[in-house]
């Protein structure tokens, strides 16, 4: 199947440069996965990938993508992990929005646990990874 390119507007990135954690069972922003940015009318493309690591055993991670306040990565990013206590495993989520008014828009990641503290740890450990890219585009 063939695809039009994109012509790439605009990109911002950040990444998690220290350790951050949760025991929040409800959705928290993952401080600092947020990124503002003013748009023409067109869609954007997030990619949002990282490396948690759960302190309980057989918890689950929850991930969701925010856009201008609204969960729109329908239940997606959601990792169970299995076995003994500090197990880590990888979570990517992409999205690819319709057109977005011309404006101020704020794409971010939530988390949450489903017991125990969830970690990404990018100082010194095996699970120290997790980044966010928006690109604004036009087909």
């Amino acid at each position: 199947m063939l695809y039009d390119v994109p012509n790439i507007i605009q990109t911002a990135f950040v990444n998690i440069t220290s350790n951050v954690s949760t025991t929040s069972t409800t959705y928290v922003d993952l401080a600092p996965l947020t990124i503002t940015l003013t748009t023409s009318t067109h869609p954007i493309e997030v990619h949002f990938s990282g490396t948690v690591g759960i302190l309980s055993n057989r918890a689950s991670v929850g991930f969701q993508l925010m856009v201008d306040g609204v969960a729109v990565s329908n239940g997606l990013g959601r990792v169970q992990i299995s076995g003994n206590p500090a197990y880590t495993t990888s979570i990517g989520i992409v999205y690819k929005s319709g057109v977005l008014s011309s404006g101020s828009h704020t794409v971010k990641i939530q988390w949450k646990t489903s017991a125990g503290t969830a970690s990404i740890q990018p100082s010194g450990s095996s699970y120290g990874y997790a980044g966010l890219l928006v690109k604004e585009v036009a087909f």
